[in-house]
């Protein structure tokens, strides 16, 4: 969890600047759509420090969040400038870099913390063998409907 937190720095760096860049410049068209990702970057920054700490448990839904937000980061990236710069080569340098940059966190974000819940869940079958989690579908399916409504607040942003 402190390798996500780390990768997640270089993402607060840009939004506060983009702030800061958007105020000055008088570009305020963009402001809503950066603060969209400025608001669930920092809810899933607060999710991995408090998973961080070993003595809070790991939970489906704790692990879903950070999965939906990094899955929804993906999803709006890719449509909005990743697809363009980076996979058909159309940007400059540094707008390849800081897509990259951002991409790179987001995916880890995607797997990390599922490997986190198999390793838990690993543990609670050595304990309580014929235990299953039979909200786990539930909890999926929730988090990729939330994922979808957030993707179309986000497209009309």
């Amino acid at each position: 969890m402190l390798l996500l937190f780390l990768l997640s720095i270089f993402s607060h760096y840009y939004a506060w600047w983009a702030y800061i860049n958007y105020y000055n410049d008088d570009y305020y068209n963009q402001w809503n759509h950066q603060l969209f990702f400025t608001v669930t970057e920092l809810f899933s920054t607060v999710l991995v420090m408090h998973l961080a700490n070993t003595t809070n448990v790991v939970t489906p839904k704790k692990v879903f969040c950070i999965v939906g937000i990094a899955l929804l980061h993906i999803l709006a990236s890719s449509f909005d400038q990743f697809f363009m710069n980076v996979v058909r080569g159309e940007g400059y340098a540094h707008q390849i870099v800081r897509d990259i940059g951002f991409m790179v966190p987001d995916l880890l974000q995607l797997f990390v913390p599922v490997w986190l819940l198999r390793q838990t869940r690993r543990e609670c079958y050595t304990t309580r063998p014929f235990h299953r989690d039979r909200k786990l579908h539930r909890d999926i399916v929730l988090m990729l409907c939330l994922v979808s409504l957030l993707f179309v607040i986000c497209t009309v942003l």
